[in-house]
């Protein structure tokens, strides 16, 4: 009678065991089922995480590039109560820095600023090289830099002062030109064959 018991109570411990080994197994197998989908939700959300980086820095490069080539409008758009731009005038430019004509080409450039605009980048006009030819003669140009400066609704009182700074790319100095002008809606200063002539030297050296 007792080896009877005690064979069965080895039979319950077998079985138990083997019913313990069949758990284990059953937990091993669903981690392994679950690992590779874990994994492949995980490189998804890398991924996704990339390619939001990659747009915000491309968007973010862009309207860099774009406040460069448009600084004004960049400035305007920065705050909502920023002025938009009411008037304009013309200039027609010969330049001269140093005794000799200041060209475009290269780098060259020359921008027309009201005060206190030119510390912070807001350009009234950035000048235009032009070379255009003579009526009777195409073999002659006119060289000439072209303006459109900008006005807003406080420069009607024609009280506003426009000066110009060029910068030389072949020295990498910037200058402030001796002339400026005052700031009048509709009107033209200068023309291609009688240009308003602005002069520059290394006295006035923008430091």
């Amino acid at each position: 009678m007792g080896k009877r018991i005690i064979e069965s109570h080895w039979k319950v411990i077998i079985i138990g065991f083997i019913l313990f080994l069949g758990l284990l197994l059953s937990c091993s197998s669903d981690k392994k089922k679950g690992t590779p989908e874990r994994e492949e939700i995980t490189k998804k959300e890398l991924n996704v995480n990339k390619d939001v980086e990659k747009q915000e820095k491309k968007t973010s490069d862009e309207q860099e590039t774009k406040k460069e080539l448009n600084p004004q409008k960049s400035q305007q758009t920065a705050s909502k109560t920023e002025e938009e731009p009411k008037d304009f005038m013309v200039v027609w430019a010969k330049v001269m820095l140093n005794g000799k004509e200041f060209k475009g080409g290269g780098n060259n450039m020359i921008g027309a600023f009201a005060p206190g605009e030119e510390k912070q980048g807001k350009a009234r006009a950035l000048g235009n090289w032009k070379e255009l030819p003579y009526p009777n003669d195409k073999n002659k140009t006119f060289d000439v830099w072209h303006f459109v400066i900008y006005g807003f609704k406080h420069d009607t009182t024609d009280s506003t002062l426009i000066s110009f700074y060029l910068y030389d790319s072949k020295t990498g100095k910037k200058y402030i030109c001796n002339e400026t002008v005052i700031f009048k809606n509709a009107s033209q200063i200068g023309n291609p064959g009688e240009p308003f002539i602005l002069t520059a030297n290394n006295k006035n050296i923008v430091r």
